[in-house]
């Protein structure tokens, strides 16, 4: 009986794997690509939006300021 059930684990594992590896190889270069681009778009998008104490230099949700530079 444990060998059966460990059989059924194994075999489930296997198409669990085969399936992630189809979605997978279903991504793109591109795809990737376009979405660091939009990423970037967005982060640039919310820097130039929100005000300099939430986003820009020490900003408590996104800090632009340089932090090698001396003060």
């Amino acid at each position: 009986m444990a060998l059966i059930f460990c059989q059924i684990r194994i075999e489930t594992r296997i198409k669990v794997w085969d399936f992630m590896m189809d979605w997978l190889a279903t991504i793109s270069f591109d795809q990737i690509g376009m979405s660091f681009i939009a990423l970037f778009v967005i982060r640039e998008a919310i820097v130039f939006g929100l005000p300099d104490d939430i986003a820009g230099p020490g900003g408590w949700f996104i800090d632009t300021g340089c932090v090698d530079c001396e003060l």
